[in-house]
């Protein structure tokens, strides 16, 4: 049996090892990973158009010319070139560059964000199989216990000191503890299948919350400044703030979009008169010849049509709508730190109050169980003191799960959620053992 016990305490599964098992699994995050590595290719593109271009091309061509009289009616073209140009001055291809650098920027937050929305998403499932373990275990200890109440009621019954009123309350109430432990059994597997949607395998029985550790306090102490640091650096804020440093560049694009274009060329040919003549020369047999050019090339856009009048307007709404959903974003993300901020010092107090009434309505079973034996207390005053203290137990553990789970939302909403925060709450369970 001592075995048996030790095997099944060093199989209690805890959270950090499943965070490890869901970074690997998690579509969303998986999917976040292969748009950051697409959008990283941006940059490298729009910068390709200020390196050098180099270009090769060739030809050898045997033509024949039906024409009268003409002394070579067969002739051949054959050379190559080698031509160069590179970007000097290009407005709308400066921006691109701008945006590009932006845009993959905009893809590692939207990354981090998936990772520690997966961290919010595993707490969450976590914790959820976990409280449904320990209702589990709550439910089969007090039908335990009323089981227990249901034999001393018969033997009293028996003995001539109880009524069969107290035989049937007894009864009742263990028949309602069965039910309700099987639909604590029902639900345990129904959170267990979402974990193991989000993990990818079994989670096995969860490490529960080690019990006497207190809830680890808040840094800033302040509402305020939680919500500020959200306003700031939320994710969400973020990556609505280079969407508003995008949409600037779009505007810059089309607003001097008549700028003109300056680009460096030169090239270099190599063959027979036709192909550097570049046409037909009928009067084949030429000696071979090289050309080469080198300059400047200057391109003045005159007249678009106005279409870049239009897209500049165009951009302008867009920068306005992308700057007040930046104010959308701040304020949301304000408000849900301050209401996390609120629910979590609101949990730390009402986890320490239920951690007194639970040892009170501990107490009070004992008291009654024994008051009971010695008729001083009726059977309904134990089964009513045994009602109390699962329903106590209940609420205290449902109580600390809540209070870290504000606590978790509270570091998502700031942009701080973390693997170090998976560490943090990993350290509040008794990885010893199950819950």
């Amino acid at each position: 049996m001592a075995l048996l016990v030790i095997s099944a305490q060093a199989c209690a599964t805890d959270l950090e090892t499943l965070y490890q098992s869901a970074i690997g699994y998690d579509p969303t995050v998986r999917s976040a990973a292969a748009l950051l590595r697409a959008e990283e290719m941006k940059y490298p593109e729009a910068r390709s158009r200020w390196l050098p271009s180099l270009r090769a091309s060739g030809s050898a061509i045997h033509g024949h010319v039906d024409q009268e009289s003409s002394l070579f009616p067969n002739y051949r073209t054959e050379g190559f070139t080698f031509s160069l140009s590179q970007t000097i001055f290009d407005w709308g291809a400066l921006q691109d560059l701008k945006d590009s650098s932006l845009e993959v920027e905009q893809a590692q937050i939207a990354f981090a964000k998936s990772e520690s929305d997966l961290i919010l998403r595993l707490c969450n499932a976590y914790f959820a199989v976990f409280s449904a373990q320990e209702d589990k275990s709550a439910a089969h200890k007090h039908l335990v216990a009323l089981q227990e109440q249901e034999m001393a009621a018969k033997e009293n019954y028996r003995l001539g000191n109880g009524t069969v009123v107290d035989v049937q309350d007894a009864q009742a109430s263990v028949a309602a503890a069965q039910a309700d432990e099987v639909d604590m059994d029902n639900a345990l597997q129904e959170r267990v299948v979402e974990l193991e949607s989000i993990v990818g395998r079994p989670p096995g029985e969860l490490a529960g919350l080690a019990p006497g550790r207190p809830l680890p306090g808040l840094n800033p102490l302040q509402a305020s400044a939680w919500a500020q640091l959200a306003r700031d650096n939320g994710f969400d804020t973020r990556i609505q703030q280079l969407q508003v440093a995008r949409a600037h560049t779009h505007t810059l694009k089309t607003r001097y979009a008549t700028l003109p274009s300056v680009t460096a060329i030169a090239s270099f040919s190599r063959g027979n008169s036709s192909y550097i003549n570049g046409q037909d020369n009928f009067i084949t047999g030429g000696p071979a010849a090289s050309a080469a050019q080198i300059g400047i090339q200057i391109t003045i856009p005159l007249f678009d049509g106005l279409s870049s009048q239009s897209e500049t307007r165009e951009n302008l709404a867009l920068e306005d709508k992308a700057a007040e959903d930046l104010e959308v974003a701040r304020q949301s993300a304000a408000q849900q730190a301050q209401q996390a901020f609120l629910g979590y010092e609101g949990g730390r107090i009402r986890v320490a109050a239920l951690e007194q009434a639970v040892h009170s309505a501990q107490a009070s079973v004992a008291f009654n169980v024994k008051a009971y034996r010695n008729g001083v207390r009726l059977n309904s005053d134990v089964l009513a003191a045994e009602d109390r203290l699962y329903s106590q137990q209940r609420n205290y553990i449902e109580a600390r799960i809540a209070a870290l789970m504000w606590g978790v939302r509270l570091k998502s909403s700031a942009g701080q959620l973390d693997e170090e925060d998976v560490q943090q709450l990993n350290s509040l369970l008794d990885v010893r053992q199950g819950g």
